[in-house]
């Protein structure tokens, strides 16, 4: 099982936990949300996390669990850039210990992993 923390500009927004199949199930059905919208999931992820600065995490529901989805997608498709864990965070999250801080700046979004516990290999 995997976890993840979330910042924003060093601020915890949430936590999440879960498997492969977990992280497969949510960008199935955020995959289903953004066709259903009329756009592709990474641009639906990156307009939920481009919003982030202006609406912090909204309380209703519904639209929070998309959103938080969304971040979540944002996230799980980015490279790591790592040549020992190479491909995307997606690939390990289901088994590794991350922490991401997202600073938003404008249209300029950066992703800093903060620490992780990589899976054994």
């Amino acid at each position: 099982m995997g976890n993840i923390t979330l910042k924003l500009e060093g601020y915890e927004i949430f936590r999440w936990s879960g498997d492969d199949l977990k992280i497969q199930k949510l960008e199935l059905a955020f995959g289903d949300t953004a066709r259903d919208r009329g756009v592709t999931p990474s641009v639906l992820a990156s307009s939920i996390v481009m919003q982030l600065p202006e609406m912090g995490i909204v309380e209703e529901k519904r639209a929070q669990t998309l959103q938080l989805v969304g971040i979540m997608y944002f996230i799980l498709s980015r490279e790591t850039n790592d040549p020992l864990h190479a491909g995307k965070y997606r690939d390990y999250a289901g088994a590794s210990e991350f922490e991401f801080d997202l600073q938003i700046h404008g249209r300029e979004v950066s992703v800093e992993l903060t620490a992780a516990a990589w899976p054994e290999t």
